[in-house]
């Protein structure tokens, strides 16, 4: 009797995939996320960027108040945060 296997969840994600995990149709968020993508490849030939799970997790847990923004972030984070913010009230204020 083979035993039933729980489906694998990928760590990284293509762009398209993180747009996705962040609830968006279209990469261009990924412009307004501090998270930089990795870029693995065992061949020496270009790697396509790969977004870390986790990576993204822990800037949304900055954003909700789950876990300090502050904590760890760099200037630069923080004014890529700030620019994500204004961004995202804008695209709300649309509807």
């Amino acid at each position: 009797m083979k035993r039933a296997v729980a489906p694998i969840q990928p760590r990284l994600l293509t762009p398209d995939e993180a747009a996705a995990y962040l609830g968006y149709k279209s990469t261009a968020v990924l412009a307004s996320v501090p998270v930089t993508p990795l870029r693995i490849s065992l061949d020496g030939a270009a790697a396509n960027p790969r977004y870390d799970v986790r990576a993204l997790d822990a800037w949304l847990d900055g954003l909700s108040g789950i876990m300090p923004v502050d904590q760890g972030a760099t200037a630069e984070d923080v004014a890529a945060e700030d620019e994500f913010n204004a961004w995202s009230a804008r695209r709300a204020a649309r509807g």
